[in-house]
């Protein structure tokens, strides 16, 4: 797994990268796409961990009820 301080750095190289031959409007566009789509990964993975942990309350309460 990498560092958090390697990743931000990875990040950082990597958006220098990708801005250097763009123009402002082409940046503006695409920092909009990239925070479209972090905001829908949050959600779904906001939804499967509710989904993960309803199913896990599920299962715990019957097998409370079992034993």
């Amino acid at each position: 797994m990498i560092c958090p301080d390697e990743l931000v750095a990875l990040v950082a190289a990597m958006s220098i990268a990708i801005a250097k031959d763009l123009t402002i409007d082409q940046l503006n566009i695409l920092s909009a796409v990239f925070v479209v789509l972090s905001d829908n990964l949050a959600l779904i993975s906001t939804q499967r961990e509710n989904i993960e942990n309803c199913c896990n309350s599920k299962d715990s309460n019957e097998q409370t009820k079992i034993i």
